[in-house]
């Protein structure tokens, strides 16, 4: 369909708002008063260390294998934070419910709201500090929106409806009227819409663009094992 010209070039930019600001939110929300209760939600808020852990590791694993493999000044930063990062709403969720169903979207809320927090303080920082045309150490400039995507809000809205609010919340999550139809609806749309969209960015970069070097196999075989 891109490759006949159907799709226009500001498509896939509107497609990832789309899915982005409205259909991520409204998947998160219904998954989050669906599946999730109190004490479950407080069981998986003591799981935040395990992933705090388990992320330091890796960026610790891919801060050796940078200075092992002797990569250059400039790509040191971006493989750490390549290997460490992930896309975790806009691709993972889409993988996580086709594979997993929904029961796997609070495990993925609890590594989504560490890896967005790490990548855009820790993660930036290190990015900035590894630029080859900055002599000294640079300070990268800090946003809080980045901190608050608003795919997370569909997360935070959620919890006055479990704790408090638990009847409204049943009412929204198993009732048959407007809003739980519409909501369903546009969380519906996320693993087509996202399928899609990656689809239209490999079409559009493809294979043929990349340069692969020993570098960027080291930050690839980092990123699956890791």
């Amino acid at each position: 369909i891109r490759a006949a010209g159907w799709l226009g070039e500001g498509f896939q930019s509107a497609l990832s708002k789309l899915i982005m600001n409205v259909a991520l939110m409204a998947s998160i929300f219904m998954a989050m008063l669906s599946r999730l209760k109190p004490t479950q939600l407080a069981t998986l808020s003591s799981r935040y260390n395990y992933v705090i852990v388990t992320v330091a590791i890796g960026y610790l694993i891919s801060w050796g294998l940078s200075r092992l493999f002797k990569v250059p000044k400039g790509r040191r930063g971006l493989m750490m934070v390549a290997i460490n990062g992930a896309n975790t709403l806009l691709n993972g969720l889409a993988f996580n419910t086709a594979l997993l169903r929904d029961t796997s979207i609070p495990y993925l809320l609890v590594y989504y709201i560490v890896n967005t927090i790490v990548v855009w303080t820790f993660g930036v920082s290190v990015i900035a500090g590894d630029d080859p045309t900055v002599s000294g150490k640079t300070k990268a400039k800090f946003d809080l929106r980045h901190l608050l995507p608003v795919p997370l809000w569909g997360f935070i809205v959620a919890l006055p409806y479990i704790f408090f609010f638990t009847k409204a919340a049943n009412y929204i999550a198993n009732g048959t009227g407007f809003i739980t139809t519409t909501l369903s609806g546009l969380g519906g749309l996320v693993t087509p819409l996202s399928l899609i969209y990656i689809g239209i960015m490999l079409k559009k970069f493809g294979l043929s663009s990349m340069r692969i070097d020993a570098h960027s196999l080291l930050a690839l075989l980092g990123r699956f094992v890791l």
